[in-house]
């Protein structure tokens, strides 16, 4: 068992480090081997997808030794060297940790730990993860700095430990497991006397960070960011990105009706690289654009700038709109942003209230029952209908692990604008191209849609488009 030198543990971004071969391979196999099977009673049950065991009488020799080793004053005494910590205790109950196993479809928000032990009076600053995975999709480990959002990312796999100081600015979590097996670890946290640098003196629970996580994974890649091979920030970039776009997505321009909104006010959730509202603004519309990626929003700026164009920007969440923006709007419209947030009936209800009279509300959202879905679900083999919700929420974007992802029939699209008249409710959008050759940025049809008649593609597009596009107007 080999420990880094204190210096590179310490001086990391975020203290800590990632340790290969952590234990003997004889020793990790008897643990993987011992490892409780899924349905074993001693599992307690939590929400997505976790479960968790801290009962030590029940477990094989294996598992119990190395629990005793990892928690024993040799190892601890070695830890407090690594780590810095004038004091540093194990703690013997396993409180929070212990073995952990999560479901096929599980995934954990990004957080910040509870910070103190009420049991024993302690400050928790250290923990441990030893990941018992062979092989395993999703479920990566991501540590962030809350700040300036630098991070690590950790596959989840046979041997691996990570060893990091848990602060108030140590964000981690992992996205959804899909892995048949389900993703095994052993976690164990260790605590302090006094209150660690970078945690809060008061005491508080987990502190769970929906936001901060859909702002993380836009920050990392804005959407359609790889569309164009040219600088960001430039013209010949957005045109680039736009014309890839429109062609993948001929339906955008028809259904945005541009010249419709000369001289009005535009409201933008979530404009992205900005490729929408520039096309509001060519037309003359006065743009208000509103995104929770400080990345993205940047970009947009950028663009503008380089089209010779101005817009009002705002970065925050939506779902606080009324405390953004003030209206009243001619057109408040979103493409593709809604279902991405924790809450949306928090960002339409404001719809009613900022909507001009006369005015409209146009907005795309994710469809239940879509071609994409059901192509998923047999790429991956997933048939069982339960655990779509984590099948799409991982890969309904291009990058995959997207944290937050909805999914709409019409009945439950009309019950997020309940203040509304909703005007036009219908499905569009199959995408047909071979996908790694538009990663390359060139076009060929997907052989399933090589021959199939545009009459018949616009029937299946109405079926099962991946598209639900709605346009409502004031009650």
């Amino acid at each position: 068992m080999f420990l880094p030198q204190p210096d590179t543990y310490q001086k990391a971004f975020l203290p800590h480090c990632v340790i290969p071969q952590f234990l003997e391979e004889k020793e990790i196999n008897a643990i993987i081997r011992d490892f409780p099977s899924p349905d074993d009673p001693q599992w307690k049950h939590f929400k997505d997808g976790k479960k968790e065991s801290t009962t030590q009488d029940l477990w094989p020799e294996s598992i119990q030794k190395i629990i005793m080793r990892l928690n024993g004053k040799e190892f601890v005494e070695a830890l407090k060297h690594l780590t810095g910590f004038q004091t540093l205790y194990a703690d013997p109950t396993l409180y929070g940790g212990g073995l952990n196993y999560i479901e096929p479809g599980g995934k954990l928000i990004h957080h910040i730990d509870f910070n103190y032990q009420n049991e024993f009076k302690k400050y928790r600053c250290v923990n441990l993860l030893l990941y018992l995975n062979e092989n395993c999709e999703g479920g990566d480990l991501h540590l962030i700095h809350k700040d300036t959002e630098e991070d690590i990312v950790v596959k989840p796999l046979k041997n691996t430990a990570l060893i990091f100081n848990t602060n108030d600015l140590s964000v981690h979590g992992y996205n959804t497991v899909l892995c048949p097996e389900g993703r095994k670890s052993i976690n164990l946290y260790y605590y302090t006397d006094e209150c660690p640098p970078q945690t809060s003196p008061e005491p508080h629970k987990t502190i769970w960070l929906p936001e901060f996580d859909v702002k993380y994974y836009w920050n990392k890649r804005p959407c359609n960011v790889n569309h164009s091979h040219l600088q960001p920030g430039t013209k010949e970039y957005i045109d680039q990105v736009t014309a890839k776009r429109y062609k993948a997505e001929p339906h955008i321009p028809i259904f945005c009706e541009v010249e419709k909104w000369k001289g009005k006010r535009v409201l933008e959730i979530g404009g992205g690289l900005g490729t929408d509202a520039l096309q509001f603004a060519k037309a003359g519309a006065h743009m208000t654009i509103v995104d929770l990626s400080s990345k993205s929003l940047e970009l947009c700026k950028h663009h503008f700038m380089a089209s010779g164009l101005d817009a009002h920007f705002v970065c925050g969440n939506a779902e606080k709109l009324d405390e953004l923006v003030s209206g009243p709007f001619d057109l408040i419209y979103s493409f593709g942003v809604i279902h991405h947030t924790a809450s949306p009936e928090k960002i339409t209800r404001h719809f009613s209230q900022l909507l001009a009279d006369g005015g409209q509300v146009r907005f795309m959202v994710y469809s239940k029952v879509s071609f994409k879905l059901f192509r998923m679900m047999r790429e991956y083999n997933q048939w069982d209908m339960s655990q779509t919700d984590s099948l799409i929420q991982c890969f309904s974007e291009a990058q995959s692990g997207c944290p937050i992802t909805h999914t709409y029939t019409f009945d439950e699209v009309k019950a997020l604008v309940p203040d509304l008249k909703v005007e036009k409710i219908w499905k569009d959008h199959i995408f047909t191209w071979d996908v790694e050759a538009y990663k390359r940025h060139e076009w060929i049809k997907d052989r399933a849609w090589k021959y199939v008649t545009p009459e018949q593609y616009a029937f299946w597009c109405q079926e099962l488009g991946w598209h639900t596009l709605v346009i409502c107007s004031k009650a």
